[in-house]
């Protein structure tokens, strides 16, 4: 995996125009970090999952890879109704950027949850094994 910069401040590009290692400030800019993220999505409030579906769908869209993975009562995102949040869409977008989307098989057992096209089911044993692979891992709910 090739290693690439997402952000440069302007701090960083003056401190090289001072230094006598000076760096084109362009070859710092085209380098981008592709990081691996996971999305631990343990809950169904509409805000809380709107926001971790958008947040993986940037990452992707800036070329980082991301998978979600539903637990607790994140299995039933499916089924959320709300008029605030576009859910159905952030979902939507998250997968049409090859997002990857994992379910909990204890939790949808838990809540009566069937297998759908969108959310492959998946064991703790590959949780942990998404966990451990990430160089990011965030949670919500």
């Amino acid at each position: 995996m090739q290693n690439r910069l997402v952000f440069v401040s302007p701090w960083f590009l003056a401190e090289d125009r001072n230094s006598s290692n000076h760096i084109d400030k362009k070859s710092k800019i085209d380098q981008v970090i592709t990081v691996k993220i996971g999305i631990i999505l343990g809950t169904k409030d509409p805000e809380v999952v709107f926001n971790a579906f958008r947040l993986g769908t940037l990452a992707l869209r800036n070329g980082h890879r991301v998978w979600i993975f539903l637990v607790n009562h994140g299995v039933e995102i499916e089924d959320i109704e709300t008029t605030a949040f576009n859910i159905r869409e952030q979902i939507f977008l998250f997968t049409k950027k090859e997002g990857e989307i994992y379910t909990c098989v204890t939790s949808m057992k838990a809540h009566n949850r069937k297998e759908t096209g969108v959310c492959k089911p998946h064991s703790q044993d590959d949780l942990l094994a998404l966990v451990t692979s990430s160089e990011k891992v965030l949670s919500f709910g």
